[in-house]
């Protein structure tokens, strides 16, 4: 047993997780509080957008834990990115109707 895994019996914190890899980054295994913090939000959160489909998750039988793939959680930031030029005409668009500047 190393200083860095848990002693038998005991399960690991919440910061102790670490990602599996299998050979190459993109094919690395994250967990829900692993994508929680890649989206900056809660496990509670990640559970929701499982249930909606917006985020794809792999259940392990027999179990409640899922596993995620690292570049599925990437597409799903990727697909989330919003263009600051659209943005900027929905802004101006806003401002004229409410009168705000």
């Amino acid at each position: 047993m190393t200083s860095s895994e848990p002693a038998p019996g005991r399960r690991r914190k919440a910061g102790d997780e670490t990602s599996v890899s299998l050979g190459r980054p993109e094919d690395d295994l994250l967990t829900t509080a692993q994508v929680a913090q890649m989206l900056h939000v809660s496990t509670r959160s990640v559970l929701k957008f499982i249930q909606d489909g917006v985020v794809p998750a792999h259940r392990l039988p027999g179990t409640r834990q899922f596993l995620f793939w690292r570049r599925d959680i990437i597409g799903v930031i990727n697909a989330s990115v919003v263009n600051p030029s659209d943005v900027a005409d929905t802004d101006a668009d806003d401002r004229s109707v409410t009168g705000a500047e």
